[in-house]
């Protein structure tokens, strides 16, 4: 079901990217990862969007999910998600040897209820343990409805200061 939504997403000219909410180690374990979602992932999704024309198959499975991470570079997804929580060092080192793109993430919960000074702060933090990694795509967890925008807007001004090296 997947690999066709994928495909018809493909045929119209968008792009697909794999949300699974449920693969996340809070939701099933690392041995469940392993033996039911890796090999759907590894043998039918991944090479079936490819088929369809996909030249990227980003893979975002959020929560801490270092325990798993050999298995998600095993599903041959082009890109994963380090999310809070999740080492971001081995992140580094296993996607750069891996030649993968990884998103690393502020934790949701630090901008749905923190300050934007402690999120600035966080979001320098990584920016700055990331800065040479190829691929690298910065963000957060979902924004819950009702975040301020300015802890929203506090990233967008962490990544600009980044950016003009401050």
């Amino acid at each position: 079901m997947t690999a066709g939504f994928g495909a018809a997403f493909l045929a119209r000219g968008a792009g697909v990217v794999i949300f699974d909410s449920k693969a996340s180690p809070g939701a099933a374990s690392p041995r469940v990862f392993r033996d039911f979602v890796l090999p759907v992932y590894r043998d039918l999704v991944v090479p079936e969007l490819r088929k369809a024309g996909a030249s990227q198959v980003p893979l975002i499975v959020g929560g801490d999910t270092t325990g798993i991470l050999e298995d998600l570079l095993r599903t041959g997804a082009t890109q994963l998600l380090c999310d809070a929580g999740s080492d971001l060092e081995l992140f580094k080192r296993r996607c750069s040897q891996e030649r993968r793109a990884f998103r690393a993430s502020v934790d949701a919960r630090l901008v749905h209820r923190g300050r934007p000074e402690e999120i600035r702060r966080e979001a320098l933090r990584i920016l700055e343990a990331t800065r040479d990694q190829p691929g690298l795509l910065f963000g957060c967890g979902v924004v819950a409805y009702d975040t301020d925008p300015q802890n929203v807007i506090a990233l967008r001004k962490a990544l600009d200061e980044f950016a003009r090296g401050g």
